[in-house]
């Protein structure tokens, strides 16, 4: 198995990222892929790192156009964030895509959804829950001590608290892995911890908060989206009720059930990745 970190130096030496700013709110992102193809837009999952999706990108840029990039620190709340994706996406002269999102990245693609849902020609959602009525209850007693837990991030030693604990948490997900694929997800922690910031892990957890303050999401909103996948992990910290919750909420998708935990989305991506592909190409013959 290559390792994470030859996979994302062979990422960084093939595609050049980008910076753009789009009404003050600042974009690093890059774009893979034939102009004239398709789009998928990957979205970032509760560590907003980009180099997630580095399987994905190398796996569909052959034939589709990737864009990829981070939630910018600018935004302080999912609707301006999913606001300023609409607009980042018109700049670049997107007008319909397909949203892929993991995670905390599947509540961002429902509220891109919900602000423009004729720009949405199909979901993607791995491992991840609805934006409904019950997670936003489950977010505002989890967070109920948000306010104190930003204010500690704020003057602590950041990176002799915080850091560690982006390896640790990440580890947690692979217990039941094997050690090839325990390595691989503790590399790309230790990538990712070594490259995060105050700043940005202020801005994620903010992020994260901000759910409990949304209006719950309702399958009307969704329901002109077609075709919508979900794969859903059979050991993910997304319980089944909260998966059952998002299939009530898109009863038009497809449900992909699969062995394996939360980071599944990346240790199996060439899978998933052509997946996506058959997705499309089924949808383009209705």
């Amino acid at each position: 198995m290559e390792t994470y970190f030859e996979k994302v130096k062979r990422l960084n030496t093939t595609y050049i990222y980008k910076d753009i700013e789009v009404d003050g709110a600042k974009y690093h992102y890059l774009i893979a892929g034939e102009s004239d193809s398709e789009v998928i837009v990957l979205l970032n999952g509760g560590m907003n790192s980009h180099e997630m999706w580095v399987d994905f990108i190398e796996h569909l840029s052959h034939k589709y156009r990737v864009i990829n990039f981070d939630y910018p620190t600018e935004l302080k709340t999912i609707r301006d964030v999913a606001a300023g994706i609409i607009r980042f996406l018109d700049e670049l002269g997107v007008t319909e895509c397909y949203l892929t999102g993991a995670s905390f990245g599947g509540y961002m693609a429902q509220a891109i959804a919900r602000e423009k849902s004729d720009m949405v020609k199909g979901m993607f959602l791995h491992a991840t829950g609805a934006m409904d009525e019950d997670t936003i209850k489950d977010f505002r007693r989890k967070y109920f001590f948000a306010p104190l837990l930003l204010l500690y991030m704020k003057h602590c030693n950041y990176d002799k608290r915080f850091k560690p604990l982006i390896i640790k948490s990440m580890d947690k997900y692979t217990v039941s892995e094997n050690s090839e694929v325990q390595k691989y997800i503790h590399d790309m922690a230790v990538m990712i911890a070594d490259g995060y910031t105050r700043e940005k892990d202020l801005h994620i957890t903010s992020l994260l908060v901000d759910i409990m303050h949304q209006e719950p999401v309702t399958s009307k909103e969704f329901s002109s989206i077609r075709p919508v996948v979900m794969i859903l992990p059979s050991n993910d910290f997304f319980t089944s009720k909260q998966q059952e919750n998002l299939k009530s909420v898109f009863p038009q998708a497809q449900v992909v059930r699969i062995e394996g935990g939360h980071m599944s989305t990346i240790t199996r991506a060439g899978e998933f990745a052509e997946l996506i592909d058959k997705t499309i190409n089924n949808a383009k013959k209705q």
